[in-house]
């Protein structure tokens, strides 16, 4: 009787590269709170508390331009670090980076 041979299977290779190894990780909270407290430290900043804003448009505007300032310092701290997290902490980080901009727009306009 012919006995068969299993064959052996071979051996994972290990990785060459530490970063291999290392698992990516995300901090989409502490980001989200450096950009809400840039844009409030951003409050503070000018020459006057007057927007010199003279018509609806123009406010309107204002306020759209505060809350895009935010989402583009979003779409930095994404790049950084955001980008490993769930897709539940990056648009509630949009969604709140987004209404503080909003909100610091509107507090500035005032």
């Amino acid at each position: 009787m012919r006995e068969t041979v299993k064959p052996v299977p071979e051996p994972t290779p290990e990785p060459s590269e530490p970063s291999e190894i290392v698992a990516k990780r995300s901090y989409p909270l502490p980001a989200t709170i450096i950009i809400c407290l840039v844009l409030l430290l951003a409050l503070f900043g000018g020459q006057g508390r007057e927007a010199g804003v003279t018509s609806d448009a123009q406010g309107i505007g204002f306020v759209v331009g505060w809350a895009l300032g935010g989402v583009i310092l979003w779409g930095i701290a994404w790049l950084v670090t955001i980008r490993h997290a769930s897709r539940g902490w990056k648009w509630g980080s949009l969604a709140i980076v987004t209404a503080v901009g909003l909100l610091t727009g509107l507090v500035r306009l005032i």
